[in-house]
């Protein structure tokens, strides 16, 4: 746990370090970055679509909705991005929050993953301990460490040199030619029926114990967003509609538009409160933001209710408003399952963020092209 508060809380400091070392390093950004040259010293990148084919001699931070990484990395590798894909060699730790992972490249030291999904290919060398915070992890290379997290399903086709101490939600399977060559230790519901002798150590099985939840909070948060969801159904329906359908347009995108912009609301009321003066609108600012993202619930109710009702066409606000309540329910009740719920439901809230930014985006851009503004 201490790993992934450490993860969330490098990835908001990410912004401030390019503030302040932006200026003596190698810095771009834009909707679509290539970049085919090699750069000597930290490089920092920010775009829609990030390529990065050149070997960086540094460290490397990246932000973006989609992440492709084939030059090597000489130190350390940050990322926050939607789907990301690795093919290069990382010399050191790579640290990072993504939709999809797959890493296929060589890594010298430690990773540290939180998201979606992680997977490890079959050729590549993990030389440090893994530690992930994800939905699905799939193993197929070799790590030289240990792999510890919270975990929704963990497929383990490769070896595990060291110990593997993880809490799973769905399932643990390991292939027939797998390895760990220290000890198993795993947390679940029920206990799960494995080939030991693939297991050089102990496997120690530590039944899952469900902590007490606040349901007066979570129908209260809920309450709030069902009233909050009949005032969009009724007076904003076609907002909606352009929202459900921008976002599924590229979900991924949408994932990594969400988490920049979730920073930047929460790095510019602390830029702010550096003077006397912002310190009153910087207060102001986290208020709002508070707001705004508790109401980010009725937006993932919104998507979701997409995939049940065709809301391109007219949809009386009484029907909308009673699939949205469905997913809202359906929503708070997954968000109690432990670990797995938390991840889903941070996961849901970006997309919708971001979903919500490239909404206003558009239509940012249509005014724009009437000469309106």
């Amino acid at each position: 746990m201490k790993k992934l508060i450490s993860l969330i809380l490098s990835s908001f400091l990410i912004l401030p370090v390019f503030a302040g070392n932006a200026m003596a390093a190698n810095f771009d950004m834009g909707l679509q970055l290539n970049v085919r040259q090699n750069t000597l010293g930290d490089s920092y990148y920010f775009g829609g679509k990030n390529e990065i084919d050149g070997d960086v001699f540094g460290d490397l931070y990246v932000l973006g909705g989609q992440v492709t990484i084939s030059g090597d990395v000489h130190e350390d590798l940050i990322i926050i991005g939607g789907r990301v894909i690795i093919t290069g060699n990382v010399g050191g730790d790579i640290r990072l929050i993504g939709g999809q992972v797959a890493i296929y490249g060589n890594v010298g030291s430690d990773v540290v993953a939180g998201g979606y999904q992680l997977d490890i290919g079959k050729s590549s060398v993990v030389g440090g301990d893994i530690t992930a915070f994800v939905s699905l992890m799939t193993i197929d290379g070799v790590i030289e460490g240990g792999v510890s997290g919270n975990i929704g399903a963990f497929l383990l086709n490769g070896t595990v040199e060291k110990d593997v101490d993880i809490s799973i939600q769905d399932a643990l399977n390991m292939a027939a030619e797998s390895s760990i060559g220290g000890d198993l230790a795993y947390s679940a519901l029920l206990e799960v029926v494995l080939d030991k002798s693939n297991v050089d150590g102990r496997v120690i099985f530590k039944k899952f114990q469900f902590e007490p939840v606040h349901f007066l909070y979570e129908f209260g948060v809920m309450l709030a967003a069902l009233i909050l969801a009949a005032f969009f159904a009724v007076l904003f329906p076609k907002y909606l509609s352009r929202f459900a359908n921008i976002t599924r347009d590229n979900m991924f995108k949408s994932f990594g538009v969400g988490l920049l912009t979730a920073m930047l609301f929460v790095i510019i009321p602390l830029i702010l409160m550096l003077t006397l003066v912002g310190i009153p609108i910087a207060m102001i600012g986290f208020g709002m933001i508070l707001i705004f993202w508790f109401s980010m619930e009725v937006f993932v109710a919104a998507l979701l209710a997409s995939y049940f009702l065709n809301l391109k066409k007219k949809t009386s606000a009484r029907k909308l408003f009673i699939v949205m309540a469905g997913m809202i329910f359906a929503y708070h009740v997954f968000a109690l399952v432990p670990y797995l719920g938390i991840a889903v439901k941070f996961v849901l809230l970006a997309i919708a963020l971001g979903g919500v930014t490239r909404t206003e985006f558009d239509y940012w851009k249509m005014l724009r092209s009437k000469n309106i503004l």
